[in-house]
């Protein structure tokens, strides 16, 4: 029997700390080997939105690498508690170059956003529509106390503004000078959200003049014996037909893409782009071995592309 076990993590399943290290650290990949007779050894990558990360910070430093369950696994309210206390997952959010009205209500005009998405959905917290409830963020505030919602919900628009929204917006146009890029394009196989819609499933029809007050403006109903965490409930206290309701869920994914980036974003339009192409991949497996050959054939290309400028750098070899 083999006295050495390796090991392999697939990325997003895993959490690294590091000792007086406050960053987050999103780790890429992880491999090791055990050893029933040595000490155990493992190989790490990972990132860091935090600029001011150095060496000094990481090295000889005690750390732990936790095995955690994907988010994507998770429901709505479950994926709220994770997200909105970690930038990582939120960094990938659509900044402001993503353009304007890519969320829209039925029975609402005017779609979102009309400048910026960073305080017209992600940190609207009276809006229903608003990205992140606050009553889900905490699950260990099950009574819902409101000192506790103010606490976690400042925590949360600290996040966004500090952290999530910095980050983003300086990403925004910059490009290696020797990039190649490749993208999911296929609609049929993988189809992802270019833009999100809130459809209204209410089954008991209303005028339209209330459709359109409470699809615009009504509240979330949300008392604590209900938990409904896969649609939307609102409400409207009016005069003459007192409290309306209705049911919203969000329209599924219609635009191409790789099942996670639609085109819309995944296409590059940079002058040092060297090379891009469209393929029928799925955004996790576009490396794996069915049906990305054309993907594989692409990277190997671009990276014989690379290696071939050095020959115009100082790193040539000398003949």
């Amino acid at each position: 029997m083999s006295s050495h076990f390796p090991l392999r993590f697939s990325h997003n399943h895993h959490l690294l700390a590091v000792k007086d290290c406050e960053s987050v650290l999103d780790v890429l990949a992880f491999e090791g080997t055990e050893s029933l007779s040595t000490p155990f050894s493992y190989r790490i990558e990972f990132t860091s939105s935090d600029h001011a990360l150095s060496k000094e910070m990481m090295l000889r430093k005690a750390a732990s690498l936790t095995l955690q369950a994907p988010v994507r696994q998770g429901n709505g309210a479950e994926m709220t508690a994770v997200m909105a206390q970690s930038p990582g997952p939120l960094q990938l959010l659509p900044g402001t170059a993503y353009g304007k009205g890519w969320l829209s209500i039925e029975g609402v005009e005017k779609p979102l956003p009309n400048s910026e998405p960073y305080t017209e959905i992600y940190t609207r917290r009276s809006a229903w529509w608003a990205m992140c409830e606050d009553r889900f963020i905490n699950p260990d505030n099950k009574i819902l106390d409101k000192p506790q919602l103010e606490k976690d919900w400042l925590n949360y628009d600290l996040l966004i503004t500090n952290k999530v929204r910095p980050f983003i917006d300086s990403l925004h146009g910059h490009f290696h000078k020797n990039t190649y890029a490749f993208y999911g394009n296929d609609g049929k196989k993988y189809p992802s959200y270019g833009s999100l819609r809130w459809l209204d499933i209410s089954s008991k029809n209303i005028s339209d003049a209330y459709k359109e007050k409470i699809n615009g403006k009504g509240a979330i109903f949300s008392p604590t014996y209900l938990h409904n965490k896969t649609t939307r409930l609102v409400g409207m206290t009016t005069g003459d037909k007192g409290k309306l309701y209705r049911k919203f869920k969000l329209s599924s994914p219609e635009d191409a893409g790789d099942g996670t980036v639609p085109v819309s974003a995944a296409v590059i339009e940079s002058p040092n782009l060297m090379s891009q192409l469209g393929v029928s991949v799925d955004h996790e497996g576009a490396y794996g071995t069915e049906n990305t050959q054309d993907a594989r054939w692409f990277t190997l290309r671009s990276i014989l592309k690379i290696a071939q400028a050095v020959n115009d750098t100082g790193l040539a070899y000398d003949k």
